[in-house]
């Protein structure tokens, strides 16, 4: 969808791009170091969290302001030609498990889910 709409809108002055964050640290985040306790995952929050965050190529959380300032950045008019992308904020992750997205995807066949004008 974000590429169509990137597509589509380009010629009107329209830019549209997709903000994919990795684990930020939110109580969101926090509440699911509670239940990975609960189920006897890890012993402790503290163990989940320092868990989590060695999956981290960078060795920390996210912050909310990391998302935030990405996506003024997008607004701002130093983006202006950016259009039709994805910007990974999660601390170098994605390049880690790309491989395996890719085959997870290929395994299901997952379809395109939305076709406009510009996309065929």
């Amino acid at each position: 969808l974000m590429r169509c709409v990137a597509l589509e809108g380009g010629a009107h002055g329209v830019t549209c791009n997709a903000v994919s964050p990795g684990y930020v640290d939110t109580p969101m985040a926090h509440s699911s170091f509670v239940h990975a306790v609960e189920r006897g995952e890890v012993q402790s929050v503290e163990a989940a969290r320092a868990a989590a965050i060695e999956e981290y190529p960078q060795k920390e959380f996210i912050q909310p302001e990391d998302i935030a300032n990405t996506v003024a950045f997008l607004c701002s008019d130093e983006a202006a030609l950016l259009n039709g992308s994805d910007f990974y904020v999660d601390g170098g992750t994605a390049g880690q498990h790309q491989e395996r997205v890719e085959q997870i995807a290929l395994q299901q066949a997952i379809p395109p889910l939305w076709r406009c004008g510009s996309c065929r």
